[in-house]
Parts: structure tokens; sequence; C-alpha cells
């Protein structure tokens, strides 16, 4: 009998993600939910805990019928390498700007001029998002009964109408998001927010976060929820992590985790709402099977499908060698007209390679960053794909604590989105995010001419204290 894989190095890489992870974030708030402690939380899962509980649970299927045991170890060593050396370009990049670049703290002021945007203006710019994306939904799907179909769950009929529908449609719940959230920053640089104004900020983030989680739709429910707390987190970024946030978060991970298992109208067997449903499912699984589940299906397939690839790439699949990097993302902006000449996109090429049909044809199973950059350049490119992101994400906290403007909606969205990059199809999800970052430029834009903001000066007031004029 062929003996089980080992799991000596998705130990290594639980352990290194773990110890990288307090390292990084140092146990503080802000910390915790920076771009970097979000990447290693994503790897860890995919790269550490999976795979050993694949070997506990002797599960090593995948798409077709395949077996990936014998590409167990390779994957096992892109996810050591990833962690390992995104950590490396992360310490690399915080050693080389050094004193150049101080972390700024709480930003605050000396006078008291209006924000640029205040809580209830952002609210109602909110409202009118969520309005318009109810209005284009329903002449999606030919009337306002095709939005109860879609908020029935997926298998209900309502899938048909979305096939071709622009991405940044069904991610105006996350604009919405991110103008709240905005607002909410530029407001505490200033002052506190009132009791009336918190309420209402998190009551419009609740209305936000309604349509992707009835939807069951992650890939927009993760953004909002990031975005709502990188948003409300600023003037306690350097605080350190409290018992009751560990179990609020440990609560929204699991809610996180079943939303996936009922999403669909069919999975829906006793309550057929969201919240019904859930509940069922908890109370069949308990803890224990929800996080078997989670961790043994397609939330962490990105192991499975790096394992596939690793007997194959080079053999009767192609390395992409650049085609799976640069040249998709040059491609998936094109129109299907403009970029037929250039043949379809690498990611469906590896599928069409693999099984015959690209995404939506056959199987759809996503890489996350590790895996495009294996897919595209072998090992090499892991390490210094992973480096050169751990270089740009060592300057996220400095440069958004001390953001404003353009700057400011560009890194909250690319904040927002991390989860979504680092385990998805990661060019793809740059796209949808890039369209993000342009609506939301154009909005604060078309705010501006309404109403432009006063003229102020302000004093960005580090941790010790050390004021720099603005």
């Amino acid at each position: 009998m062929t003996p089980q894989p080992s799991i000596v190095v998705p130990v290594i890489t639980i352990v290194t993600a773990c110890v990288g992870l307090i390292a990084v974030s140092g146990l503080r708030r802000g910390g915790l939910v920076s771009p970097m402690s979000v990447t290693l939380l994503m790897l860890l899962a995919i790269f550490g805990i999976r795979p050993v509980m694949m070997v506990g649970y002797d599960r090593y299927n995948f798409y077709g019928g395949n077996n990936v045991e014998s590409g167990f170890e390779i994957a096992a060593w892109v996810g050591l390498l990833s962690v390992s050396f995104v950590l490396f370009g992360y310490f690399f990049g915080r050693l080389t700007r050094g004193a150049k670049e101080p972390e700024l703290g709480y930003t605050t002021t000396h006078d008291r001029s209006a924000p640029e945007i205040g809580i209830a203006a952002a609210a109602a710019a909110s409202a009118s998002i969520l309005l318009a994306w109810l209005l284009l939904m329903a002449a999606t799907g030919g009337g306002f009964g095709y939005l109860v179909v879609l908020f029935e769950g997926r298998g209900a009929g309502g899938e048909a109408a979305l096939a071709g529908v622009p991405a940044i449609v069904p991610a105006l719940p996350v604009v919405a998001g991110l103008v709240l959230a905005y607002a909410r920053i530029t407001v505490q640089r200033l002052r506190r927010l009132t009791v009336q104004e918190s309420i209402l900020y998190w009551l419009m983030i609740v209305v936000t976060i309604v349509p992707p989680s009835a939807l069951g739709s992650r890939r927009f429910l993760l953004p909002s929820l990031l975005a709502a707390v990188l948003g409300a987190l600023p003037p306690s970024w350097f605080k350190l992590v409290t018992w009751r946030m560990v179990g609020l978060a440990v609560a929204t991970f699991l809610a996180l985790s079943i939303i996936p298992f009922v999403r669909s109208s069919g999975s829906r067997q006793g309550k057929t709402d969201l919240l019904g449903a859930m509940g069922d499912y908890f109370g069949e699984e308990g803890i224990g099977g929800t996080l078997e589940n989670f961790f043994l299906s397609y939330d962490t397939e990105m192991f499975n499908y790096i394992a596939f690839l690793a007997r194959r790439l080079g053999g009767t699949i192609e390395y992409g060698l650049g085609r799976g990097t640069v040249l998709e993302a040059v491609v998936s902006p094109l129109p299907a007209a403009l970029s037929k000449g250039l043949g379809p996109r690498w990611s469906d090429e590896i599928l069409i390679q693999a099984f015959g049909g690209a995404c939506g044809v056959s199987y759809c199973p996503v890489p996350s960053v590790s895996g495009v950059l294996f897919y595209d350049l072998g090992l090499p490119g892991v390490i210094i794909g992973m480096t050169l992101l751990g270089i740009l994400l060592s300057r996220f906290e400095s440069n958004f604590l001390g953001a404003s403007g353009n700057k400011l909606l560009i890194l909250l969205a690319l904040a927002a989105f991390m989860p979504q990059l680092v385990r998805g199809n990661t060019i793809a999800q740059l796209w949808i995010a890039a369209q993000i970052v342009v609506l939301l430029v154009i909005l604060r834009w078309a705010y501006l001419l309404v109403r432009p903001p006063r003229p102020r000066a302000s004093v960005l007031v580090s941790p010790r204290g050390v004021g720099a004029l603005r």
C-alpha cells in the first residue's frame, strides 16, 4: 500500500504563518485586518490546515474523479514557499523604507472645518447606489419578480440572466460599503463620530451586506465586511485586540463558512431564508462539521488544483511563461471582439487543456495567487512573485493611515478585495477591483463638483505625538 503523504511541510507552513502573523500584526487591531495579515490567513487555511486535514481524513479527490495524492508534496512546497517569501518580501520592504516612511496613527486636526463627505451624505449616496443595484438587477431579469428569485438562493433560476452582466453591477453593494468606509475615515480625522452617526454607519453597512449575503456571494460579501472594519478602525489601529473581538471574529468566520453550503435553493431543506437555513445547518453539523466542510471543500480547493497541475505542468499542460500573468492582465479588460485574436485567457486555457472546456463550460476551480504564479512560471515564479507581493504589502499600513482623496479610495478598495486576490483567480479579481476603483473615483469627482471640500490645514499625529503640517 502506498504510504500517505507527509504533513511535515504543511505543519511547517502553519507554524511559519502563525509566527509571521504575530510578528506582522503585533496583535494590534488594525494590523490583524491589514492586507498582509489577510494574505497570511488565506495561505494558512489553503496550504496549512487543508493539507493536514486531507491526510487526516484521507481525502485527495478533485474534479472529474481525479486523485491528487501524487501532487500533494509539490503543492505543499508551493504553500511553504509562498508563506516564507511573502514574509521575506514584507520584512525586506520594511527594512528598506526604514525611517524614511514612519507609521502614522490616528489622524487629527486643529480646526473644525467640515470633512469632505459626512456620514449622512455618504449614507444617502450608499442608499442611492443600492437602489441603482436593485433597478439594474430587476432590468437584467425582466422585472422586480426576478429579485425574489435571486434572493431564494442559487439554483432557483436566477443565474442565467447574470451571465452577460458586467462584474461591476453585482459589485455595486461593495461600492456602497466603500463609500461609507471612506466617509467614516475622513470624518474621524477631524473629530469623533456622534452616537447617531455611528448607528447610521453600521445600519447602512448591514444594508450593504444584505445583497451579497442573501445571494450567497462571498466574492462580494468579504470585501464589504473588510471595508466596514477598515473604515472603523483607524482611531484604534494600534490598540491590542480584545477577547470580545476574537469571539466576534470566530463567529463571523463560522458564518462565512456556512454560507456556501446554504446558498443554493436546493440546500435549504428546512427554513428557506438565509439566516434560518444557516441556523439549520449549524444545528446539524456543529462546529466540527462546519470546520471539516470548510477546509475540505471548494473553499480551500486551491491546494488540490495546484496538486492536480503539479504532475502535468511541462507535460500535458504547458507553463504560461507570462501568459498567465502579464498577458492575462492585458486580455481581461478587453471586449471579446478585440481579445479574440489573442486566444482565451490563460486561466481558461489551462482548464481547456486539463478538462476540455473553459470556466463555465466544464469545471471552474480557482488557483489562488500562488497557483497563478506556479502555473505561469513554476516554483521560481512563486518565489519571485510572492517576494514582490510582500514588498508591496509592507507599504500599505503607513500609506493607508496617511492617505486621502483618490489614494485612500484605491488603497481601501484593494485592501477590501485582498481575500479574493489571494484565494481566487488573482488577475480576474484585480480587474473587478479596478472597475470598482474607477467607479469610486468618478463618484467622488461628481460629488466634489456639487460640493467641493473646504480647505484646511491639518496635523497628522503619529503614535509618538510627532506632528507634520499638511
